[in-house]
């Protein structure tokens, strides 16, 4: 498991490279690992913008606008890094 300074060596990565990008699709290799469901989660991101990444304690904090049709503010996607530190 990462420990915390890793954890924002990450974030701090993904902030440069993620800030600005616009979900245009979504898959995953496992899709069990999603909550509520993958359906869910890649409903509620498409469109959407990721305005900041950040971080509580080993928690990644991914905040999502909205998107251009307008629905509900700012979504918010938590991810842990688990035992293998990648996401």
């Amino acid at each position: 498991m990462p420990e915390l300074p890793e954890v924002e060596t990450i974030r701090r990565q993904l902030a440069l490279e993620l800030t600005g990008y616009t979900f245009t699709k979504v898959t995953s290799v496992w899709e069990k690992a999603f909550r509520p469901s993958f359906g869910a989660v890649k409903k509620a991101v498409l469109g959407r913008t990721v305005k900041k990444v950040d971080r509580q304690a080993k928690l990644l904090i991914m905040a999502l606008s909205r998107p251009a049709q307008g629905a509900t503010p700012t979504t918010y996607m938590l991810f842990h890094l688990k035992m293998t530190g990648q996401l």
